[in-house]
């Protein structure tokens, strides 16, 4: 049985931006190739990849085609969950993420991967753990 995983935007944005992100998430993909690993998604999250990309800040630092093309990869090799927005947890300090949450719980997920820390700081959210891309790569590769 494969590892079920939810990657926040700020990861996703990361491996976009930076080399060791970069390199971790083709580990990532690696793994979903092999069908170790399950990627979700929902549309809330694309969304939110692609507002950030928009902005001047990261604009200067992210190549627009390439982003195009790393979401694209990045949705399909993730499955799609539709999450219904009326029925957001209220376990984050920060509502704007507890989106994450709930796809979390509706894909089942081990693990939500993120740089947040209104997210981290939960350390699980049911049967989800929250952790930093640095440590899943440690649990899940050993380092």
């Amino acid at each position: 049985m494969s590892t079920r995983i939810i990657v926040d935007a700020n990861v996703l944005l990361s491996a976009l931006i930076g080399k060791t992100t970069a390199w971790y998430f083709d580990r990532l993909l690696t793994a979903r190739a092999l069908d170790s690993v399950q990627l979700y998604h929902t549309g809330r999250l694309i969304t939110e990849v692609q507002a950030s990309i928009q902005k001047p800040k990261l604009r200067k630092l992210i190549d627009s085609k390439k982003a195009v093309s790393f979401l694209k990869n990045f949705e399909s090799v993730s499955s799609h969950i539709a999450i219904n927005p009326t029925v957001l947890s209220s376990a984050s300090r920060d509502p704007k993420d507890n989106y994450l949450l709930v796809l979390s719980e509706q894909a089942d997920a081990d693990y939500l991967i993120t740089g947040d820390k209104d997210l981290l700081v939960l350390k699980h959210y049911l049967s989800t753990q929250i952790v930093s891309f640095a440590e899943f790569n440690t649990a899940f590769f050993g380092g």
